[in-house]
């Protein structure tokens, strides 16, 4: 069984949207392997970024369960959107665009499927 809860999201942060072209930031965890870029001759690509004006995104904020139907304990189960791997497990939250489509399936091993085709509004 999948709980939903949704709310509408107005604010500076710009949200993650699936399938928007966000851009995400990783952290490497790990050296580069043979050292420093200095000592391994990697080049890094530098960017400026000039800061703009304070824009607000308005989305609506969906938040995501996964419960055992025969327990009712919540369980963390993997999470697709429109076939791809999230990144994401359950309990989560996902701001998605206004009058847009998503079909989230949750799965988990050893469980049957949970597959629900999200129609989100448009904003007031």
């Amino acid at each position: 069984m999948v709980e939903l809860e949704i709310e509408k999201y107005s604010g500076n942060e710009e949200p993650f949207v699936p399938g928007s072209g966000t851009s995400v930031e990783f952290e490497l965890e790990e050296e580069i392997p043979g050292g420093s870029p200095e000592e391994t001759g990697e080049k890094y690509i530098e960017f400026e970024l000039e800061p703009k004006e304070e824009t607000v995104f308005n989305a609506w904020l969906y938040k995501f369960k996964a419960i055992d139907a025969v327990s009712g304990e919540q369980i963390n189960a993997k999470i697709i959107i429109d076939g791809y791997y999230s990144g994401s497990w359950t309990p989560a939250n996902f701001y998605l665009e206004p009058s847009s489509t998503y079909n989230f399936r949750l799965t988990k091993y050893g469980y049957d499927d949970a597959e629900v085709t999200i129609n989100t509004p448009a904003l007031p």
